[in-house]
């Protein structure tokens, strides 16, 4: 690993791809960096004519694909697609060439960081440096990239601390959600990742117009219980049970405004209210009536 002297890092520096439609990007201050931690960080929206080609990289780099999709090389591994939810993972032992994979624009998340500390945690979880994975929490793991983005464009004195403390959490979040496409994993295990990706993004965005499991699983163009075996095998909620706290999570916004308790329930095809506040309360341990009244619960 080349020993760089951080007292000369340049708030942009010449790692930072230009060739990008937008980007929010960050480089800690060198009183900021510490041994075992993070450098700097972002997220970029790349069109198609984005091209990263390396030999090498000063640090530890993790890049994660939030939408479209990503052609990535490492090393002498052959070529992969990486799309939504996909990590990627390199650092000065590996070459690396990254390009849009079709017309654009892929939305894609990163984090520089150093240290023997770090680098060993990235070992334990399955992600050193030349490795592809996916997770199977890319709705958190983009969470926790946007709280970094933000913990390092802050100003004061603990961002350096900040930013690794997220860091840490996402790793923790990848040790139970991390799911590696080996070179010689089946096709069939990726096409069923990708099928459970398409049935959490369709239940997560259509929540509110779909009644029932069975209609997303219609949509996706699978059964109702291929779906419910797909989320056992790659998620810790059923899909009735994620389903049913988007559609809550609706109701409560609606009813911290002051809407009746009676007309949420009705727009969400409760005709008995009684039923609608049981399954309120089971998400929420709280009665919808308790939440209207008082914006803390929940």
């Amino acid at each position: 690993m080349p020993n760089l002297d951080l007292d000369q890092l340049p708030q942009t520096p010449d790692w930072f791809v230009t060739a990008v439609r937008e980007a929010r990007r960050f480089v800690l201050p060198p009183d900021q960096v510490k041994r075992d931690g993070v450098l700097s960080g972002g997220v970029e929206v790349c069109g198609s004519s984005y091209l990263v080609e390396r030999s090498a990289f000063p640090f530890t780099g993790i890049e994660f694909v939030a939408s479209g999709d990503v052609l990535v090389q490492l090393g002498d591994q052959p070529p992969r697609t990486v799309g939504p939810g996909g990590l990627i993972c390199y650092d000065a032992t590996v070459p690396h060439q990254l390009r849009v994979a079709s017309d654009g624009p892929a939305v894609k998340y990163f984090v520089d960081l150093q240290g023997p500390k770090l680098r060993k945690r990235l070992a334990q979880i399955g992600l050193p440096p030349g490795t592809i994975g996916d997770t199977v929490l890319p709705h958190r793991v983009l969470t926790l990239f946007e709280e970094l983005i933000a913990a390092g464009m802050a100003s004061g004195d603990h961002a350096g601390l900040a930013c690794t403390a997220l860091l840490e959490a996402m790793l923790h979040t990848l040790a139970d959600s991390l799911r590696l496409l080996v070179t010689d994993q089946k096709s069939g295990e990726r096409r069923a990742f990708v099928t459970y990706q398409r049935l959490r993004r369709t239940l997560e965005t259509q929540a509110l117009q779909v009644r029932s499991l069975s209609d997303v699983a219609a949509t996706c163009g699978v059964t109702t219980s291929y779906a419910c075996r797909l989320f056992r095998r790659f998620d810790r909620d059923s899909p009735h049970r994620r389903l049913l706290r988007v559609r809550m999570s609706h109701a409560a916004g609606r009813l911290r405004t002051g809407e009746r308790v009676i007309d949420v329930a009705r727009s969400l095809g409760y005709g008995d209210p009684a039923h609608f506040s049981r399954a309120f309360k089971q998400v929420f341990g709280a009665s919808p009536t308790a939440v209207r009244l008082d914006p803390r619960p929940g």
